[in-house]
């Protein structure tokens, strides 16, 4: 590699030594393109089948399935411990989210523990936030 760095320098000097562009499609995606990918997994349900794919997708978008897989991936937040910086927060996620599966998957959305549990542990959650926060 440095043998090809000193024939560039000697070719073209300094200029010679800077990033050449490089073969193949850019690999950068428009931030509006990742935002129809996201609008259209959300709102839209694709006649092909019951719901997006990692297949389905790209060819709808015209994008590739590496393209589709990073914006679901870096749109996907996992409801655990450090996820959310409160509980009104978790509460609305948890909302938007049902909503949204009920909308759109085959199966609604059911609780799996009664509502006394799952109130109980907001409301733990909620005091551990407060104990952290107050710098305890």
């Amino acid at each position: 590699m440095l043998r090809r760095w000193r024939a560039r320098y000697r070719e073209a000097g300094v200029a010679g030594l800077r990033d050449r562009p490089r073969p193949g499609q850019p690999r950068r995606l428009s931030p509006e393109k990742a935002q129809d990918i996201l609008r259209w997994t959300v709102e839209r349900i694709p006649h092909e089948a019951t719901h997006w794919s990692l297949r389905l997708m790209p060819k709808h978008a015209g994008v590739s399935q590496w393209h589709v897989a990073q914006v679901w991936q870096a749109e996907r937040r996992a409801v655990r411990r450090g996820s959310f910086t409160s509980v009104a927060e978790l509460r609305a996620e948890l909302r938007r989210f049902i909503a949204a599966h009920n909308k759109y998957a085959a199966k609604p959305f059911r609780w799996t523990k009664p509502a006394a549990v799952i109130l109980a542990a907001a409301q733990r959650a909620e005091h551990a936030m407060r104990i952290n926060s107050a710098g305890h």
